[in-house]
Parts: structure tokens; sequence; C-alpha cells
């Protein structure tokens, strides 16, 4: 039964699977947060130095229309039910409109007592590479072709998150050198053997590790993380954010990034 409160995971929503499905809650936990302290010498008090998100958890309530007695309608429902919640990976719902979250199910729907036909059933996902919703769309701005330059991004949100970056050799020769600064961080790179029409890619996967690629113009890619000193990534704040580059030669560059959320 398709109410206000809808859930999808990687497009498909919950209550399409069956008329019968009746979504009659979605609930946050609070992120897991690690933090580390040191006391503040000849004072009372500490001083925090580390702060770190591990996980968040949600959990989706449901109901099933099933009328009292029909047991393998209802098993049958559960199955499709649990088919979708096992194999899923982005997360959506009503109540986070144009957000989404990687997650994984670590509570699938326990069968009650079949003649409590009323039951309402949970099951609990959690994001762990990922912990925090991020905007549907990504933020993106694309800079002149030159040696050069910046980019701006207005960025949404209230989470720091990191830049992709691709930056195109335009230049009809091989470029060498390329230094990328975002904020506190720069990433310079020496040797890198950006030959013409080549893209030198800054990206993550799904899981958020990050690759460092040159894309060839067949779209086959190198890694080049050798090739790199200086900061792990470009961070980003909320907020309006600047990408400078500095290359060899001319190349085009494209900054990307999407809003987080906690």
């Amino acid at each position: 039964m398709i109410l206000s409160r809808r859930v999808s995971m990687d497009g498909i929503q919950l209550d399409s699977l069956d008329y019968r499905i009746i979504i009659s809650g979605f609930e946050e936990d609070v992120p897991g947060e690690t933090r580390n302290a040191l006391d503040i010498y000849g004072r009372i008090g500490s001083r925090q130095t580390f702060e770190h998100i591990n996980s968040k958890k949600v959990t989706v309530k449901f109901l099933l229309n099933v009328r009292k007695g029909n047991f393998a309608e209802r098993n049958e429902i559960l199955e499709k039910i649990t088919k979708w919640a096992r194999y899923g990976a982005v997360l959506k719902s009503s109540t986070r409109p144009d957000r989404q979250i990687r997650v994984r199910c670590t509570a699938l729907p326990k069968p009650s007592d079949p003649r409590k036909w009323t039951s309402e059933y949970t099951m609990t996902f959690e994001a762990r590479e990922k912990p925090y919703w991020e905007n549907t769309s990504v933020v993106k701005a694309t800079g002149q072709v030159k040696a050069n330059g910046s980019v701006s991004l207005d960025l949404d949100g209230n989470l720091q998150n990191r830049v992709v970056i691709e930056a195109k050799n335009m230049s009809g020769a091989v470029i060498n050198n390329m230094t990328l600064e975002c904020g506190d961080d720069s990433i310079s790179f020496t040797n890198l053997g950006l030959a013409a029409d080549e893209t030198l890619k800054i990206g993550y996967s799904d899981e958020d590790v990050q690759s460092i690629r040159i894309i060839n113009v067949s779209g086959t890619g190198r890694s080049v993380m050798d090739k790199r000193t200086g900061s792990d990534d470009l961070r980003a704040e909320p907020g309006s954010v600047t990408v400078s580059y500095s290359a060899q030669r001319a190349i085009q560059l494209t900054a990307t990034c999407r809003g987080r959320y906690a």
C-alpha cells in the first residue's frame, strides 16, 4: 500500500514489491563516533584531539495487510522483502528528500507467530564505509583550458567531504608535473606521464577507497598512486569551495563533490 512514507533500495520501492506492504516507520540512530581527548596540563578539563564517525544505523518498520491465517501469502511477501533488503546497497527514504546512504542489511525481518497477523516487522541497515547521508546529485565545476587556474563549488551539507578531480591534458604534449590545492590540502604529482588527451582522475569507489589513475582515450586506465606526494585527499567543508590547479602545460580541470549529512 503506497503511503506518504516510502523507502527504496537501488531504485526499487519497498511497497512496490507487493500492494499489501505498509511501511509503518523509519528510524535513525545517532551515528557511532570515536573521540579522543587529552588532559589540559595544569588545568581542569581536557581538549578533544580526534573525532571519527564509525557507523550509521537505520531501521525500517512495516506491516503486512494479509488476512489472518493466510500463512503462505505472508511468507511469500517476506521472502520478497528479504531479497530486496539483502542484496541492496543505496537506500533512500521520503524522510530524507534528495538524500541517499549506502548500507548493508544487518538484521532481516524476523518471521513472527503467524497467528499474530497484525505484527509489525523490522529490518536494520548499517552504513560503515560511508556512515552518512549524501546528496543524490553532485555539484560540478569545469575550469578554462590553461596551465594555472581555479574552479569553485557551492557545497551543501554539514559534514566534510572529498573532491573528485578529472584533469584532461589539452596541450598536445606530455605533462609530468601538476599540483592541486583545496583549503589546507595540496596534492602534487611528478613524473606523471600524462599524454595528450589523457585524463588524470582522483576518485573513490562505492566502498570509499581512493584511486588515482590516468584514463587514456580508449577508456582504460593505469594507476599513478606512486606519483603523488602531499595530502591524501582534497577535503571540502560545506559552503564555498575553491580548487586551484597548476600544471606544466594546459589542462581542463573538472571538480565534483556531494553534500554530506550526519
